[in-house]
This record gives structure tokens, sequence and C-alpha cells, in this order.
């Protein structure tokens, strides 16, 4: 038996492109439905994402979100502009106000919350949050925010963050 006739020269030529997840090989056929359709509407006969899988994306669109400019002062007085991610600087700003405040008893009120901008997330991923229990979207929409913390500020998340109730909300 000899190898090098049966192998190819270009190893690159005889890969071929898997079909996706959701279409049948045989008949090129879409096996699950959409779940958000072109009219706008939610197709509820559709397999839904796993709470797990929420959680990425929602996490992913976080991370991709556009970079808005924020203004630093340094002791010096020197005054730069720096550009970051939306939700990395709305987790310095969370992570900067819990750590030195006071938010029990009367000062509850005043305990910050992490916005989050419906308009960053795709309609699927709107969707999908749509359909779930309010139990549920809090835990998805706490690991998601707990990851950004993690990664970005973590000393302050372990001290901070991580034992109490995350305060968020969708604008």
């Amino acid at each position: 038996m000899n190898l090098k006739s049966e192998t190819p020269a270009n190893p690159l030529e005889s890969y071929t492109k898997p079909p996706a997840a959701n279409s049948d090989i045989s008949t090129g056929q879409q096996l699950v439905p959409e779940v958000f359709q072109a009219n706008g509407k939610f197709n509820h006969e559709a397999i839904h994402w796993l709470p797990s899988h929420i959680v990425d994306e929602l996490y992913l669109q976080m991370c991709k979100s556009k970079e808005i400019t924020i203004k630093k002062q340094l002791l010096t007085g020197e005054i730069f502009y720096e550009k970051q991610n939306k939700y990395y600087a709305e987790a310095a700003t969370y992570a900067g106000r819990i750590s030195v405040g006071d938010f029990s008893g009367k000062n509850a009120k005043f305990k910050p919350r992490f916005r989050l901008y419906l308009k960053d997330f795709s309609p699927g991923l709107k969707a999908e949050i749509a359909n779930l229990t309010k139990e549920t979207v809090h835990r998805i929409v706490t690991e998601a925010i707990f990851r950004i913390f993690r990664a970005r500020h973590r000393m302050i998340f372990h001290q901070h963050i991580e034992n109490e109730r995350l305060g968020w909300v969708f604008v």
C-alpha cells in the first residue's frame, strides 16, 4: 500500500465544509425553525436556547458592544480621554461605587444598578430572554455580568459583589 499516491498533494483540497448543525444533509432542509421570525413575531413552536447558551450569548454580545469615550483626570490635574467597552466601563463604575459605599438600612435605595441597554443585543437574544421566567432571567443576567467582573475586577468582585444580590436593570 503506497500512502503517497492516496493522499492529495494539498491537504486542503480534500477538505469539505461540514453542513450547518441545524440542516438535513440529504435534503438540505433546515430542521430547527427560527425562533425570531422575519415579521418580528416569536415562534413558540421553535426549539429554544438552553439557559447556559443564553448566558454565553449575552456575555459575548456585551463584550462586543460599542466603545465609549471616558474622561479621566490624573492626580496631577491632567485630563485625558480613553476609549473603553460600554459594559467594561459600567462594571468599573459599579465596582467603584459598591466598594466604597454603605448600602445597608436606609441607604439601600442608593445601591448602584448595573445598566444593560436592550438596543445592544440581537433580536433573537431579546426574544429568548423575553420567553423566560423572572427568576431565570435574573440568574442568566447575573451570571453574564459576573463574568465581566471576574475578568476585569476580580478583587472587588470577591470582596463586595459575589455574596450580595447584584442590582441590574434593562434600559
